[in-house]
């Protein structure tokens, strides 16, 4: 199917509308290249639901007011189907730059429908504005933790008056992990350390006073 040659047939004044579905019936079996239509007469009566004589006949008509031009063919003195070509330049109705090739450098009278289109067309990228991603004014940054020097946790332990006694050689050795969480913040974590001292003390104290002086000589002198 030629969509040029479909596109002329379209815009053509017939006269009636079945000689116009004959035309586009042969239009969509149009060589591209050439115009040239070889539906055999059953296919094409059958596509226009119409009789083969009936089809004939609007053929005919077709050819006279030249629309279409009949190839009569014979080989060997045997007459073959016959072919029809569409008379695209002579009938259809002009349209600067459709249907034709059209290059740089080509004649202004060489236009038409049902030619190849091939137009050079230059083409530029489209440069859209990119929306750029904002981040929420709100968002805090989490800052990184550095772990704290021994001197540093001996002076806020004096300032703090706080127990950190075995603190900085724990979390030393663990590389300043809580749990499975890196330390966010090492003063809270002292703060911590050194209440739970406190609360041991207190225990580890009342469990002494639940013995006598008598038990803590025997078991000094054990």
């Amino acid at each position: 199917m030629s969509f040029q040659a479909m596109t002329w047939a379209v815009e053509q004044k017939c006269k009636s509308a079945t000689q116009k579905l004959v035309l586009l019936m042969l239009a969509n079996h149009a060589n591209h290249h050439t115009g040239q239509c070889n539906p055999s007469h059953k296919r094409l009566a059958d596509e226009c639901s119409m009789s083969v004589s009936g089809l004939k006949k609007q053929l005919k008509e077709l050819d006279a007011v030249g629309y279409i031009k009949t190839i009569r063919i014979m080989k060997n003195g045997v007459n073959l189907p016959n072919q029809y070509e569409l008379m695209i330049e002579n009938r259809g109705t002009q349209h600067e730059g459709v249907g034709h090739l059209v290059t740089e450098g080509g004649s202004p009278g060489d236009r038409g429908v049902g030619h190849d289109v091939a137009t050079k067309l230059e083409t530029k990228p489209i440069n859209e504005p990119i929306k750029e991603k904002y981040k929420k004014e709100n968002t805090v940054k989490q800052k990184r933790f550095d772990s704290p020097i021994e001197q540093e946790v001996e002076e806020f332990e004096k300032n703090e008056n706080l127990n950190l006694s075995g603190f900085f050689d724990y979390y030393e050795s663990n590389g300043w992990m809580v749990g499975k969480n890196k330390m966010k913040n090492w003063k809270a974590a002292a703060r911590g350390w050194s209440r739970r001292q406190s609360t041991y003390q207190q225990q580890k104290r009342g469990r002494d006073e639940c013995f006598s002086e008598e038990y803590w000589q025997a078991v000094e002198s054990a």
